[in-house]
């Protein structure tokens, strides 16, 4: 054993002590591969004998526990604070570094000694000297230095991030079992190498614990510090750096496992526990955040609000009030009731400011987008017209609105009309409404953009499915036949002009077109010569139908032969029928007029008076204004003189929408009734027996053009029973039973 002692006296004279000099000074001399091999090799040459191994293997670990004992202990446990982590991360290091060196001369051992031994590694024999030694006795300094350099910089201090980094590694490294320290290189340079998989063992429980509950404290303390000195939107972006601030910590020098709870923390503090409060700050909030359009605050809130998803619903409350409560206002508006155009603008404006803070400040969140729709559905059915009025201002711009309008912008107003659409609980009111406007525009022909016709109605389609919008195909079926019709019509003797009036038909299927109620009409002779001939035309063609003429569509140009240059008078049928009277007298009274026409007071009246119009008056009457007395003398005005050799003398479309009268209301009703009725028998045959709030529940589902109430769907199931559609269990009252 004396000759094992002084050559290992020799090799730590010739090596290690070099070694350990170079710890401490920096210096490292006789650093040459001879004295490395020198000593190696004499390591082998002892360790080949088995009773030296033991001796060799405790001297390995003496040598490093002395140094680490009376140095590097000796050391750390005088200092604190910064100066603690500087230093331990420095003789970590260096720790490192000597076991590096002391298992390269004693490499022998670790290939075969502690093979059959079931001893440490090397390695970790010698690592645990560190743990042991100093770790043990200084973690708790260790762990609260740590903390107070965090806090500090959360602070706003400056800190030595690349010592807190090292120090932190330290707990992670010491954890391993499993590892090995190399030689390599990195972006400084030579250096030593840490590889092995870690374990968070030490660092979750000596530091990440503590760390988390100190975190916990701060951000409580500083939360109710900025609820109390600042508004909504300062808290917003404190509470956003803070965010930020923990992510780059988490990237500089925390453990990635780390992220999840301590990220969880910071929302709890920040977001979860006083985002009402937040939310509801008086003057700065989020209400005053809406009332201003404060769209960058509201997106900030957002996106710090996201990180706990409820959270999201003190803005959506919000949101929700201040939509319906701004929607309320146009819905209520007295002044917008009269002019369903401008109501709808108004309707369609908020739209689309609405949907623009969605979109940048609430990046399309499918929850504000539910809240959204929901709040305009709340305001808008509560106006018994926003469907007829939608519907009218469809029209309006079909007719109007859409000239010269780009085919992208076209698009773009549609969708808005289409968004409109699907907040009404009343579809099929509107579908009613709008068919009706449609038939008469294919009739007049005054559309601007078939095109435009076309995609609203394949909107409509995907949004209520085809059935519901089948008529209005249909009339499109009609309008191609009818041109077609007319083409044949024209290879006629007379060449499509009956007595020399050219004459164009529309041919309407019964049942297919919207019925309109029309005044009769004693259509004037030169008019019933000119359909009794288009008549036998097309019954020659489809025996069995009739034909029915409605007076109520349709315009004549009528030209003048009284004045000293010709005019040309564009009026309806009605308006026809009255003129044509004139070319047999020159002076009526209103109640021959009358007798003449058979039409109403008010269907006479109001075609007559576009006559009078000061700027084209091809009649004179005695009486002002619009007022016409029955006894009243109406003469052709023999001066009759215009700019304009082409005159429109249609009676001007009155701007309010007509509010559905009782025979409208009770043919939506009994339509509603009928649909329920299959509705409700399709679901119970598929099911055969199924329970009375199931079946309300998947009427309501699958009815989807119009809001059925639950007393409704009642009403139809009673009526469906009597029916013998269904029946009720004679046990369970609530089970229904489909009689096939």
């Amino acid at each position: 054993m004396d000759l094992v002692e002084s050559e290992l006296l020799e090799i730590k004279k010739s090596l290690i002590d070099n070694v350990l000099a170079y710890l401490d000074t920096g210096i490292f001399e006789n650093r040459t591969n001879v004295a490395y091999v020198q000593a190696y090799s004499k390591v082998l040459e002892l360790a080949d004998q088995d009773e030296n191994g033991k001796y060799l293997y405790d001297y390995y670990k003496n040598i490093i526990n002395n140094y680490t004992e009376k140095v590097v202990k000796k050391e750390l446990l005088q200092l604190r604070g910064l100066e603690l982590l500087k230093k331990l991360a420095f003789r970590w290091q260096n720790h490192k570094m000597l076991v590096y060196w002391m298992r390269k001369i004693f490499y022998y051992l670790d290939r075969y000694y502690i093979k059959n031994s079931n001893l440490p590694i090397l390695f970790l024999a010698g690592v645990t000297i560190f743990k042991v030694q100093v770790f043990d006795q200084i973690r708790n300094a260790l762990r609260n230095a740590l903390i107070d350099q965090i806090n500090s910089e959360r602070n706003g201090g400056y800190i030595d991030i690349n010592t807190i980094k090292e120090t932190l590694l330290c707990f992670t490294q010491l954890g391993c079992d499993k590892f090995t320290i190399e030689k390599g290189k990195d972006n400084e340079g030579d250096r030593l190498l840490w590889t092995g998989s870690p374990s968070l063992i030490i660092y979750h429980e000596e530091f990440e614990k503590a760390f988390l509950e100190k975190s916990k404290e701060f951000y409580i303390s500083k939360s109710q510090q900025w609820i109390t000195s600042m508004s909504c939107p300062e808290y917003l972006h404190a509470a956003n750096q803070a965010f930020v601030n923990e992510e780059r910590r988490l990237q500089q020098y925390l453990d990635p496992s780390t992220k999840d709870p301590l990220m969880k923390m910071v929302v709890d503090e920040l977001v979860v526990n006083n985002a009402k409060i937040v939310s509801e700050m008086p003057g700065t909030g989020c209400e005053d955040m809406l009332k201003h359009d404060k769209r960058d605050e509201l997106k900030l809130m957002f996106s710090i609000f996201r990180k706990h998803e409820p959270s999201l619903n003190n803005i959506t409350a919000k949101l929700s009030f201040y939509v319906e409560t701004r929607g309320a206002l146009i819905v209520n508006d007295q002044k917008l009731h009269e002019d369903a155009i401008e109501f709808t603008k108004r309707l369609l404006i908020f739209k689309a400011e609405i949907d623009g803070m969605i979109e940048y400040s609430f990046e399309n969140h499918s929850l504000f987008q539910r809240c959204r729709d929901m709040s305009f559905q709340n305001f808008m059915n509560k106006c018994p017209y926003s469907a007829q009025y939608i519907a009218s201002y469809c029209d309006h711009e079909m007719k109007k609105g859409l000239k010269g309008v780009s085919e992208q912008d076209t698009e773009s107003r549609l969708n808005s009309l289409i968004k409109l659409f699907v907040c009404l609980h009343d579809r099929d009111v509107f579908i009613r409404y709008y068919t009706r406007f449609l038939a008469k525009r294919l009739l007049d022909e005054t559309s601007v953009s078939d095109e435009a016709e076309q995609s609203m109605i394949s909107k409509l389609k995907v949004e209520c499915g085809h059935n519901i919008v089948s008529k209005i195909s249909n009339m499109y079926q009609d309008k191609a036949l009818s041109e077609q019709i007319m083409k044949d019509f024209k290879t006629q003797s007379h060449k499509g002009q009956p007595d020399g009036i050219l004459l164009n038909v529309q041919v309407l299927r019964s049942g297919c077109w919207p019925e309109q109620t029309q005044d009769p009409c004693n259509l004037p002779n030169e008019l019933k010569n000119c359909f009794y001939k288009f008549q036998l035309f097309y019954q020659n063609k489809h025996q069995g139908r009739n034909l029915t003429i409605l007076s109520v569509y349709g315009n004549c140009e009528i030209g003048t032969l009284f004045c000293r240059k010709p005019f040309t008078c564009i009026v309806n049928p009605y308006q026809a029928s009255i003129i044509l009277l004139f070319n047999s007298t020159n002076s009526l009274t209103l109640t021959q007029i009358k007798e003449a026409t058979r039409l109403s007071d008010n269907t006479l009246k109001s075609n007559l008076i576009p006559f009078f119009n000061p700027k084209q008056r091809l009649f004179t009457k005695q009486s002002s204004g619009k007022t016409i007395n029955d006894d009243e003398m109406i003469n052709l005005n023999l001066e009759f003189n215009c700019a304009s050799l082409k005159i429109s003398f249609l009676p001007k479309k009155v701007k309010k929408t007509e509010v559905a009268n009782n025979e409208d209301e009770k043919a939506v009703e009994n339509e509603r009734k009928y649909i329920l009725d299959s509705v409700i028998v399709r679901i119970s045959k598929g099911r055969k027996q199924i329970k009375h709030q199931e079946l309300i529940t998947e009427v309501i589902r699958q009815v989807t053009h119009f809001k059925p109430q639950p007393p409704m769907i009642k009403g139809q199931i009673e009526s469906l029973i009597q029916r013998e559609f269904l029946a009720r269990d004679e046990k369970d009252k609530t089970l229904y039973i489909y009689l096939p």
